[in-house]
């Protein structure tokens, strides 16, 4: 089945124009302040601060800026060679960063302002954040009336008869936000870049058993096809994983004896002891996957607690 998806969270200036240089006159503004000019987005200097501020890395929000880093899916899919770009060279700052992106999750007023754009009524995002119902949870509750429409200022019949039925498929939809433990995306990796199609990938640390051996925070493609973890060589040979023997990889074409080695992959919060074999591009396998339940649309791959029961999940 083939997924149109055009610009997944980008999140664009209405009434602004996109320069850095009216970004950076923007920053002496608070969130509230650019809603009331007229904006029905989020402010991006509010965005990356609310991002680096929780690790005391504010000194950075300019180079975030002025790169082009400035949505919450940027945060999504930054990596190694991302840092680079912004010349974040400190070991201990990187470190910090690529934590936060494997545990990252988006905001009240991102996903709020997603699933108004999703029913056409984003116009409405500023009426919303300034009332009682400022995020999923709550308009998951509210009960539509003349008095809430008036609040809202939605004067359209036809608005209001939308936002009935967004809020009653709102309410049909599996909790997943309590469940989420990671967040994956469609992409390509970049050993894939040549690819027709986009992928679901997920960010991921990979390590060893050993105690005080490096760990790797990488990006995965997700290839539900597979058992085992790949990697490519060069990560392999820095991790120093403990060797369990030879097997037979069955490809399209040939059949190849490869070793597989014994190491742990950190998806979110959860650590997994996983069967790991050299390959040119990063995986993850069905055997991982068995550890969550999974939630899958056209916008991303949310990575759910598997433990919940069924009454949680509806």
């Amino acid at each position: 089945m083939k997924v149109f998806r055009q610009g997944i969270g980008r999140l664009s200036l209405k009434k602004f124009s996109p320069k850095v240089s009216l970004l950076r006159g923007m920053r002496s503004l608070s969130p509230r302040m650019v809603h009331t000019l007229g904006c029905t987005t989020m402010d991006p200097c509010s965005t990356v601060a609310q991002f680096l501020t929780p690790l005391a890395l504010e000194e950075h929000i300019d180079k975030f800026i002025d790169n082009g880093y400035d949505r919450e899916t940027d945060f999504l899919t930054l990596d190694e060679k991302d840092l680079d770009i912004l010349r974040i060279t400190d070991a201990e700052q990187r470190s910090k960063l690529m934590d936060a992106v494997s545990h990252f999750k988006h905001s009240d007023d991102y996903r709020m302002l997603e699933w108004l754009r999703e029913h056409g009524l984003e116009d409405y995002f500023r009426a919303f954040r300034h009332s009682k119902y400022s995020d999923l949870g709550s308009i998951k509750q509210m009960v539509l009336s003349d008095v809430l429409f008036d609040e809202l200022n939605m004067k359209l019949h036809g608005h209001r008869k939308r936002l009935e039925l967004a809020v009653g498929k709102l309410r049909k939809r599996r909790r997943v936000a309590e469940r989420t433990i990671a967040v994956g995306y469609w992409g390509r990796p970049r050993e894939l870049v040549g690819a027709t199609h986009d992928f679901l990938c997920v960010k991921a640390i990979v390590k060893s058993t050993k105690p005080d051996k490096p760990a790797f925070h990488l990006e995965f493609m997700v290839d539900s096809g597979s058992d085992v973890v790949t990697l490519s060589p060069a990560i392999l040979q820095q991790l120093d994983l403990d060797l369990l023997g030879t097997i037979e990889s069955r490809g399209v074409h040939a059949t190849v004896q490869k070793q597989l080695y014994k190491g742990k992959l950190v998806i979110g919060s959860q650590e997994i002891v996983a069967e790991i074999m050299p390959e040119q591009y990063n995986s993850v396998g069905s055997r991982v996957m068995r550890h969550f339940k999974h939630y899958i649309t056209g916008d991303g791959h949310m990575w759910l607690d598997a433990k919940m029961d069924h009454n949680q999940q509806s």
